[in-house]
């Protein structure tokens, strides 16, 4: 995995990344959540990848930073009374600050449908509460 993204970043104008750090996993049968924030040296260094890239003369973006629960279900079902396992406000919050913390120098969120969805359908604003408040956050 570490050739790829040094590829991109010698072939590129901008290394950019996905990041998704809460994914649903088959664990002997039995669906479990992992947070890939929580596996130390084995998780994707992305602040050593933004750090490279400006030694390069480039930048380092987060093209798609999961800010919705990603599911294998139809993701209308989710909804308060039923969660996502993978993804809750709070989680987005720390996905945003995380984000920030690699020194992407632009991080694009993926799931601005999904939030005025909750919001529109069930009357669920803490999504769009927890965006406004992170972006705000400078």
């Amino acid at each position: 995995m570490d050739r790829r993204w040094r590829d991109a970043l010698a072939d590129g104008d901008v290394l950019a990344q996905s990041m998704y750090p809460r994914r649903n996993i088959d664990l002997l049968g039995v669906e479990a959540v992992a947070n890939i924030m929580e596996l130390g040296p084995l998780m994707p260094n992305y602040a050593h990848q933004a750090r490279q890239a400006r030694a390069s003369g480039k930048q380092f973006w987060v093209t798609e930073l999961q800010a919705e629960p990603w599911t294998d279900e139809d993701s209308r079902l989710l909804s308060p009374t039923n969660p996502s396992a993978n993804l809750a406000p709070r989680q987005l919050t720390e996905n945003i600050i995380y984000a920030r913390k690699t020194g992407a120098g632009r991080i694009y969120l993926w799931g601005a449908e999904w939030w005025l969805y909750q919001a529109e359908q069930f009357g669920d604003t803490r999504w769009l509460g927890a965006v406004s408040e992170s972006i705000g956050e400078e």
